[in-house]
């Protein structure tokens, strides 16, 4: 069990894991940047999500200690572009028709892991995701907050505090939600 033990700290073993685990997963990518369940199955949009997600915690975290892995940053923004044009067909579908239809847990997701790893959206991505804001803010009924995930709540924040520094619509130094 000694033995065991040690080896969580060895670094160079560590290491050799993680660069395994980075080749494989580089692998299991589609050429259109999407994962699937299993090699030779279809590529699926949560499965995706969840990657980009890990790898843009990665990238964040490499990005804080000032070490860049190249390879990690293509496979989270290749995910990610997957997972815009699967927001923006859903977007299209769904909520166009659905007036009064409210951004879902995954969409959440999608718009906080794009500010995770420092995505550049498309220009109908963007648009897609600024119209799922505006949905947000102004359909705040008590209902729908009580019926949303906390989290959820909290990546659509962060991400919707992001886009307005970014565009220059508040400073970094405006509270949350000032209109």
């Amino acid at each position: 069990q000694r033995h065991k033990l040690c080896e969580l700290f060895n670094e160079n073993l560590l290491n050799h894991r993680i660069q395994q685990a980075k080749e494989k997963l580089e692998k299991l990518q589609y050429s259109n940047g999407a994962w699937a369940w299993f090699d030779g199955m279809e590529p699926n949009y949560y499965v995706t999500l969840s990657v980009s997600e890990h790898l843009a915690m990665l990238k964040h975290y490499l990005a804080s200690q000032n070490e860049a892995d190249e390879n990690v940053n293509q496979m989270v923004e290749q995910g990610l572009q997957f997972v815009d044009a699967k927001e923006v067909e859903f977007y299209k579908k769904y909520y166009k028709k659905e007036k009064k239809a409210l951004p879902s847990e995954s969409s959440f997701r999608w718009m906080y892991d794009s500010y995770l790893a420092d995505h550049k959206m498309n220009a109908e991505a963007l648009l897609c995701c600024s119209r799922q804001d505006a949905r947000t803010r102004r359909r705040n009924s008590s209902s729908h907050w009580l019926n949303t995930p906390s989290q959820s709540l909290a990546w659509g924040a962060i991400s919707i505090r992001r886009r307005r520094i970014i565009h220059g619509w508040i400073t970094a130094s405006q509270p949350m939600w000032q209109p």
